[in-house]
This record gives C-alpha cells, structure tokens and sequence, in this order.
C-alpha cells in the first residue's frame, strides 16, 4: 500500500539503523519517535492484523476532507490503514445483504453512508499530505482518461433468433413505426449499417493517444442476463476491432461456472489470434476474492470493473490503476485493477438523468479527476449510442465528453 501511494523509489524497512541512516524524507510508522523523523504516522493496527474482522469506522474531519482510524501523529489518522480499507474493497470480504443479483450494494459502502463515494478520496488525502509536508515525494502521476465500451449487444437487427427477430418487426410494424421496421428490412437485405455497431464513429470521435477498450459478451447462449448475437454474427463485428484493444466481458453464467468462464475465454482469444488479457464483469458481478482469483487464473492481467451500475463515483476511493491485495491470502498480486467513475446506464436508468444533466455528469468527473491528476474511465454501451429519438441526446451527451477530454489530455 505504501508503494501504490508513495511510488517505487521509496524505501520500506523495519530496520533503525537504515531507516536512521537514510538520506532522504522520513516517514515514520510506528509507536516509537525518532530524531530524524520529517512525518510520523501512528498505526491504526489495521496493517498488522492477520485475518478478517468488523472494523469500527468513525469519521472525522481533516482540513475539510472526512478521515477514519484517528490516531495521534502528525496526520491525525492513518493513511495507510484508512487507503488499504478502502483500496483492497475490505469491506466486500465481509458479511452483507446482497442485491438482487448478488452484489456488493453501493448504499452498504463507507462511502455512500458517509458522503464521499462522488470524490477520489485517497488523491485528495495525497494533495492534502503534500500540501502540509511539502519535501514529501509522492507517486507521480498525470491525468489519463480512457473510452470503454461493453458490447453486449453487438447488433439490433442481426444475430439474434429467427423468432426474435420477426416478433422484433411484428412489433414495429404494429406500432406503425416505419421507421425502425425499414431499417430493419434494409440492415437484412445488406443496404444499411446496424445501428448498434458504432465502431466507426467511435473511432473517428477518438483521439490517437486515447487507448479504447471493448469488451465482449461472448456467451454461448443466449439468456435473460446474457443477450448478446450469435457468434457467427460476432465474428463481422470482431472484424472491425484491434486485437490490442479488445477484453472479456464474461456473462452472468461465466460468474457462476470457471468452466464456462474459461470457454468463453478461449473463443474469444481464438477469434482474434491472441492473448486476452483485460477483463470487465458483465453487470459488474464481482465477488471477492473468488472472481478475481479466477481472472488470474485464466491469465487476465488487468480488471476494468471496479464500480458500481447503480451509483456514479469511486468504489474504491482512488482514481489510479492499482495492484489487487488478496486479503484472504495477505498477498499482493499481478492484477491491475483500473477503476471506472461513470457508467451510461446509470445516468439513463438508475439516476433517470436526461441528456443534458448527464452531460454535466460526465464532465463533472472529467473535472474532479483532472484536478487530482488522475485517471478517469468512463463505460459506455455502443448500442446506447445509437442514433434514435430516444437515445440520440445521450449520443451527443457522449460527443461533449469526448471533445472536452481532448481539450485537456
């Protein structure tokens, strides 16, 4: 922990002659005093406990930023501990009431119950340490910002069922929307693009130093959860992609079975003649230690789906790619974990923004992540892109997203 905040170049040891005979700035965590030390941290205990337990959490307040496991030094709590709960997702080891799909609720978090799941926390903490000790060198960092999109749909009018797809045009036609039923008559018979697959656009919306993920619902079948196209329909859309940019989005059904999980993996990593390496949950089904356990075990080195479908901000409180700490086995491991702050779906359907609020919500993040230098994905549906009546405002509330990360990345 004290690496991801610090950075590589500091020294860790529990040694007095070394730590004595550095030259550098001294940060001293324990419960003795030393002459040479520039900034002591008293230890909650958190870090030394083996194990798993409750935690007393009791916010406080330190230069107007809210602050828990208060001790007495030179911050009046530590930081440490206080970024490892948040970071390590402590608090998802633990007992809790599940939604409906099993998840982790983010109205049971810390930081929705005391009022800053919207802020990076931990980089303001950083700011806030810097400010106070200014010889202090801190992990350097600089804002980033990076598209990712969740194919789940990779197509309205192509690859689904026969039946499907003409209750689909009954529909339409019923409805006397001769619109969509002439799209879809011209998207079968070849004479029109899809309008979920927005490939294009998307790459021309981009700009050449972003680094765009997909990633892909590659579920076998088709299922209430899991409602992606068929496969041979996916193979025209992987056509379209870069290899490099592509993830697995792994079903509903993948959460609950390694096996299908590991099938889903390997067609994906045929289909495009190379390793997959980067993973985000479908539905953000995430459970630990278990699901991230088995994303190492099937080679994924980097995880996308750190936040929540039913709440914009910061599930972990820090807005930088980390290491995942393996609490169960007090070790560290080789998944990156890269945090996302907004998602679409929940600006449409969760908070029920409209086009211009969510906008503003986007580049509200856009904002706070740039003033703390740091690194903001954003996740985005492809088919919610689309150009229609009803979803044409979120399409443009997405362009302004773009242009304004150009303007400052």
């Amino acid at each position: 922990m004290v690496q991801t905040l610090l950075g590589e170049a500091c020294v860790i040891t529990d040694a007095v002659a070394v730590y004595q005979q550095h030259s550098g700035f001294h940060i001293n965590y324990s419960d003795q005093l030393f002459d040479v030390d520039d900034c002591r941290i008293v230890p909650h205990g958190l870090l030394h406990e083996p194990g798993i337990r409750t935690q007393t959490i009791k916010i406080a307040n330190w230069q107007a930023l809210p602050v828990f496991f208060q001790t007495n030094g030179d911050l009046p709590f530590d930081i440490f501990a206080a970024a490892f709960y948040l970071l390590s997702r402590y608090e998802e080891y633990l007992p809790f009431a599940p939604d409906a799909l099993g998840r982790f609720p983010h109205n049971t978090s810390i930081a929705s119950q005391n009022g800053f799941l919207q802020r990076p926390l931990i980089n303001e903490w950083l700011l806030q340490w810097k400010q106070a000790f200014p010889a202090l060198t801190l992990k350097q960092s600089r804002f980033q910002f990076q598209p990712t999109y969740d194919v789940d749909i990779a197509y309205a009018y192509k690859g689904k069922p026969f039946s499907i797809q003409i209750l689909n045009l009954f529909k339409s036609l019923i409805s006397a929307d001769w619109a969509r039923s002439t799209a879809q008559w011209q998207v079968w018979n070849g004479n029109a693009s899809d309008p979920f697959d927005q490939t294009e656009w998307l790459k021309q919306m981009h700009q050449e130093k972003w680094q765009p993920n997909y990633f892909i619902l590659a579920s076998r079948q088709r299922s209430k959860l899991d409602k992606q196209v068929n496969r041979i329909a996916l193979a025209e859309y992987f056509s379209k992609l870069d290899a490099t940019q592509v993830g697995i989005h792994p079903s509903v059904k993948a959460y609950h079975s390694k096996s299908i999980l590991t099938e889903e993996y390997q067609f994906l990593s045929t289909a495009f003649n190379s390793t997959i390496q980067h993973s985000r949950q479908h539905y953000l089904m995430l459970s630990f230690p278990e699901t991230y356990r088995s994303l190492i075990e099937l080679g994924i080195i980097a995880d996308y789906s750190m936040g929540y479908s039913t709440a914009n901000g910061f599930r972990a409180s820090y807005a930088m790619p980390f290491y995942w700490y393996d609490i169960a086995n007090e070790q560290i491991t080789s998944l990156q974990i890269f945090p996302f702050a907004c998602m679409d779906t929940t600006c449409i359907f969760h908070l029920q923004l409209s086009a211009v609020a969510t906008a503003k919500e986007y580049c509200h993040y856009l904002k706070a992540i740039y003033a703390v230098d740091g690194y903001y994905a954003i996740v985005t549906h492809p088919h919610y892109l689309c150009k229609t009546p009803l979803f044409e405002g979120y399409r443009q509330a997405y362009a302004k997203l773009l242009m304004e990360a150009a303007k400052i990345s």
